[in-house]
């Protein structure tokens, strides 16, 4: 018997071999049976040849996903789901609202940080621009809101003129690098296998620790003037060696207030959760957030978050 099979091999009642044309099949799913007639105006199709919206009152579920996400299409709404949420959701297309996450307000008003560009910047830079009711962003979107994570290291890199910083994230339990560059990534299996939008990890970075803006988070490429602005105008992630020098406030040992302060580990505001209090610098860190970063350091023995002192308790 030959390693392939060809037509002239097959024998008298051999069936022929059916043609393997994608083309056709997906031509085919996109076919509308008989009897579904689109909606005209005027008797005249004004959506162009073999396409435009069918009744409302159409039984969507006798209809193949292809032809029910056209129809979506064809409304202005999204077309993600599965069969019964889509159907769902062209049902009530008519009083549909897009799900929205809240997420963290950004440093910069969109006025202060400026237009930006979907998918061409002005310097040539070309990007397939993730909007906000992206499901896969959604669902990542409500963790990194919901979720605490620790950042417990981040490293500012150049490369060849381009800022890049990467941050060693930590639920706990498991530890990721995430990377804010020109394009983001994650060391997370979700960011594996996401090509399309962001992990929670890199959304909860770009949200609590950069404060960048609602339209940047879902997206997998940053332009380089949008870089620049978000590393400009992100909150101080601790002071410099030269202010640990130069300011007395860091080594005098007094306990500074927390009301409006974040934590310097998960970038969240302290609240009403136990912290603790560095017996130099006298800022705060949540009591969790500060055993999962000595767990994660890579200090020889514990240090403050803040000052980076070895680590001495507040006492009363």
């Amino acid at each position: 018997m030959p390693a392939y099979y060809d037509e002239d091999d097959a024998g008298e009642g051999s069936p022929p071999r059916a043609p393997r044309d994608r083309k056709t099949r997906a031509l085919k799913m996109m076919a509308y049976p008989d009897g579904y007639q689109r909606v005209t105006k005027l008797g005249m199709n004004t959506f162009g040849v073999n396409t435009g919206p069918l009744a409302d009152g159409t039984d969507w579920s006798k209809l193949p996903i292809p032809i029910i996400r056209e129809q979506l299409s064809i409304r202005g709404i999204p077309d993600h789901g599965k069969k019964d949420e889509i159907i769902e959701r062209l049902i009530n297309y008519k009083t549909y609202v897009p799900e929205k996450v809240e997420v963290r307000q950004a440093s910069q008003s969109d006025e202060a940080f400026g237009a930006i560009s979907r998918t061409i910047s002005d310097a040539g830079e070309r990007r397939f621009f993730v909007g906000l009711d992206n499901s896969k962003y959604i669902s990542a979107a409500k963790k990194a809101m919901t979720e605490c994570m620790c950042i417990v290291d981040n490293v500012l890199k150049d490369d060849f003129g381009v800022p890049n910083v990467s941050f060693k994230v930590s639920n706990g339990i498991d530890w990721y690098t995430v990377t804010i560059g020109p394009k983001t990534g994650c060391t997370c299996p979700a960011a594996v296998y996401n090509h399309t939008t962001n992990c929670k990890h890199v959304i909860y970075v770009l949200s609590h620790v950069l404060r960048a803006p609602e339209c940047l988070l879902p997206q997998k490429t940053i332009f380089v003037d949008e870089l620049a602005k978000i590393l400009d105008n992100a909150p101080k992630m601790g002071p410099s060696d030269e202010e640990l020098e130069s300011d007395p406030a860091w080594k005098d040992g007094v306990v500074k207030p927390k009301n409006g302060k974040s934590c310097p580990v998960c970038y969240k505001e302290h609240y009403e959760k136990e912290t603790v209090c560095c017996g130099k610098c006298g800022h705060h860190t949540h009591l969790l957030c500060f055993d999962i970063f000595k767990r994660h350091s890579r200090h020889f023995g514990p240090k403050c978050p803040m000052c980076r002192a070895d680590w001495k308790p507040m006492t009363d």
